[in-house]
């Protein structure tokens, strides 16, 4: 295996599903170590989605039932401090009739519901990909006031297969 360039192998890895590469390649060797992660990095990762779920509740008086908007935030970049975390920005609001109210609410929630639970997370590897839940995405407080998720991807995706497929 070792004579084959790290180019071929990432070909490869492109016509294999994003499961296989992480539950089986990713363990076989140093070079498909390497090569698996490259290609998480630049295939998989691009094209995941988180979402967290927060209880607006009933709102107005004449509004019966409670609302239950879902953040959608997308890969932005892996943390250039911390090759392990990688960034998701804020992308929208469904539904989007919900977006200010939400976006209203979300600095006071940020890491716990207004019950003092912890926010639940989803993520969606692919573009056809299944909702997974998993655990330890952290909400990022900067100055510019915008919504960040920094996440260990290893375990997002640990996690992520293990309940899609377990």
């Amino acid at each position: 295996m070792a004579i084959l360039p790290d180019e071929i192998i990432l070909q490869i890895l492109s016509h294999t599903d994003g499961r296989t590469v992480f539950t089986s390649v990713l363990r076989s060797s140093k070079q498909l170590r390497r090569s698996s992660l490259t290609h998480i990095a630049n295939t998989i990762l691009p094209m995941t989605y988180i979402t967290t779920l927060l209880n607006l509740g009933p709102g107005h008086h004449r509004r019966w039932f409670s609302v239950n908007p879902w953040i959608v935030f997308c890969f932005s970049h892996m943390d250039p401090g911390n090759a392990g975390k990688a960034l998701f920005h804020y992308e929208h609001v469904h539904p989007s009739a919900c977006t200010t109210i939400a976006l209203e609410k979300w600095p006071h929630l940020r890491a716990h519901d207004k019950d003092g639970r912890e926010l639940s997370w989803r993520a969606m590897v692919g573009r056809n990909g299944s909702e997974g839940k998993f655990d330890g995405a952290r909400v990022m407080v900067r100055a510019d006031d915008e919504l960040w998720v920094c996440l260990d991807w290893m375990r997002m995706l640990r996690e992520y297969y293990a309940n899609e497929f377990g």
